[in-house]
């Protein structure tokens, strides 16, 4: 009878245990299937099962879509999920609001989390014009990557790593200017925990205080039995590496620019001709890691992962294909961006006054009305932007009429 009792109550307990809602796309979630995101929305699913492993099969343009909720875990418990960006990047994540309390304050695009598993959190991917600000007047972190990741219950991290192949630049991270007790930094506000192969480029990171922010980490905290970080490097105007850190452990192999930051904790410092001259970096791998970006390129001449985009440093020359471009209403219309020099982002006009879908690179239009419109394109890229326009592209006819026939009279 108490067996009954019992897995009765295991019933029960079940039942009330609401259902973590189902990825939407393909794979499993696991190491060697893991779940596949193409969209925004996919990507924002990763709060509904943070214990999976997720891959990016295309860049994701956060431009448009709702700002982003950072993934936060106020209470006991792990942040253990895995994005592998697989070469590409996020574009224009958006956080803004006040995020804080009383103990576990964050912003990015993880807020608050404990990490004490050996499993790395991102890599393999760029982060493009990430826009990151927390209001709170109190603890205020804040980073892209993460606001505040520490180990479980508070306790420093000594397997587990935030960052691996990480590149974020022309990203900015924002707390209030009196905010005196909160860290801000391009990958994280307050982390305790070990960063591996990471780069931070042309970001802005302001805060009150000095020793608050980093290029890297306003805090970095640790201890002498891991590597708080290895192989990394900022550039980031008015930072250094790190703002401070407590008890930290060996920062190896690391740079940032003196002709642009300032002297903070951990690292070398090294002008800029040493940060774009690849013998200057003691123990990178330039064969099968790191390579030197293009010097009048985007990323002027400093070190990007051999995945990284090095666009040729050209504004794009826009062009365009339509099919159909003729018939009746209503007309569905597929548009292919075929323009020159490898644009990043497109702002479609279809000249019937409907904006949806264009932002897209490759949009499907309905034309719902009869008429003629003119179609323009404006590509962009880091170097520039060209508007490409053809009058009267699309011809939309008049649905034809029923024929009545005598037979159909009678």
């Amino acid at each position: 009878m108490k067996s009954y009792i019992f897995w009765m109550v295991v019933l029960v307990m079940a039942a009330l245990v609401p259902a973590v809602p189902a990825f939407s796309g393909a794979g499993l979630g696991t190491s060697a299937d893991p779940y596949q995101i193409t969209t925004y929305t996919q990507m924002n699913e990763i709060r509904n099962g943070s214990s999976f492993y997720y891959i990016l099969m295309s860049d994701i343009n956060c431009l448009g879509e709702p700002a982003w909720e950072p993934i936060s875990q106020k209470t006991a418990g792990e942040i253990n999920f895995q994005l592998d960006g697989n070469g590409y990047r996020i574009s224009h994540l958006l956080v803004s609001g006040n995020y804080g309390d009383a103990y576990n304050t964050g912003a990015g695009f993880i807020g608050y989390g404990q990490n004490n598993i050996d499993k790395t959190i991102f890599l393999n991917v760029t982060f493009y014009n990430a826009s990151v600000t927390n209001t709170f007047s109190g603890e205020a972190n804040a980073g892209v990557l993460v606001g505040r990741l520490d180990g479980a219950y508070g306790a420093y991290n000594h397997d587990q790593t935030l960052a691996d192949r990480v590149l974020i630049y022309n990203s900015s991270v924002v707390t209030p200017v009196t905010g005196t007790t909160g860290f801000t930094g391009e990958f994280a506000g307050s982390f305790s925990g070990g960063y591996i192969d990471c780069a931070g480029y042309n970001n802005t990171v302001p805060n009150s205080s000095l020793y608050r922010n980093g290029g890297i980490a306003g805090f970095g905290g640790g201890d002498n039995a891991y590597s708080l970080a290895k192989n990394i490097w900022t550039n980031s105007a008015g930072v250094k590496l790190f703002g401070t850190s407590t008890f930290a452990g060996s920062i190896n192999s690391s740079y940032w620019n003196t002709d642009a930051g300032i002297a903070g904790y951990g690292g070398t410092g090294k002008n800029t001709t040493g940060m774009k001259n690849a013998s200057s970096y003691a123990g990178w791998n330039f064969t099968s890691v790191w390579k030197m970006s293009q010097p009048d390129g985007e990323f002027g001449g400093y070190p990007v992962f051999q995945w990284t985009y090095d666009p040729v440093p050209v504004a794009p020359v826009a062009h365009f294909t339509g099919t159909p471009v003729n018939g009746t209403a209503p007309l569905n219309t597929t548009f292919m961006d075929t323009s020159n020099n490898t644009p990043t982002e497109w702002n479609w006009s279809f000249g019937d006054g409907v904006s949806a879908n264009e932002t897209m690179q490759n949009p499907v239009h309905t034309y719902t009305s009869p008429g003629n419109y003119t179609v323009s394109l404006n590509a962009t890229n880091a170097f520039g932007s060209n508007t490409s326009i053809v009058a009267d592209y699309i011809r939309v006819f008049p649905s034809p009429k029923p024929v009545v026939t005598m037979d159909t009279v009678c």
